[in-house]
């Protein structure tokens, strides 16, 4: 996993189909968003949990998360148009992997794309 420091830049709540949340992020000369997956039902809660757990909140809003510095993890090779698998604190070793979690629960979830989105 190719892991590179970012600062949060927006986040966004998505409710098509599902709700899902995409928290975009800006390195140096590069930007990526993490999230599209299906957090119906307790899959939120557990969403926001780890979230939170991982980057040290107290307290959850967007606002809480613009600005802040953290690690990404892309997958694949890691390279131009890999997804983020994995998002860290800046610091200490503590990993969000999103993939992880959605496998752990076994229901075949799995992440809502968007038109556009890299595949």
């Amino acid at each position: 996993m190719n892991i590179l420091n970012a600062k949060i830049t927006k986040v966004v709540w998505e409710r098509k189909r599902v709700l899902t949340q995409y928290i975009y992020v800006e390195g140096n000369g590069w930007y990526s968003c993490f999230g599209g997956y299906d957090l119906r039902g307790e899959a939120c809660s557990r969403w926001l949990e780890n979230l939170m757990e991982t980057l040290g909140l107290t307290s959850f809003s967007d606002q809480n998360l613009v600005g802040l510095n953290v690690r990404v993890g892309f997958g694949g090779d890691g390279g131009i148009g890999s997804p983020i698998e994995a998002i860290g604190h800046i610091i200490n070793d503590r990993w969000f992997n999103a993939k992880i979690l959605f496998s752990c629960e076994g229901n075949g979830r799995t992440p809502v794309k968007r038109k556009g989105d890299l595949p």
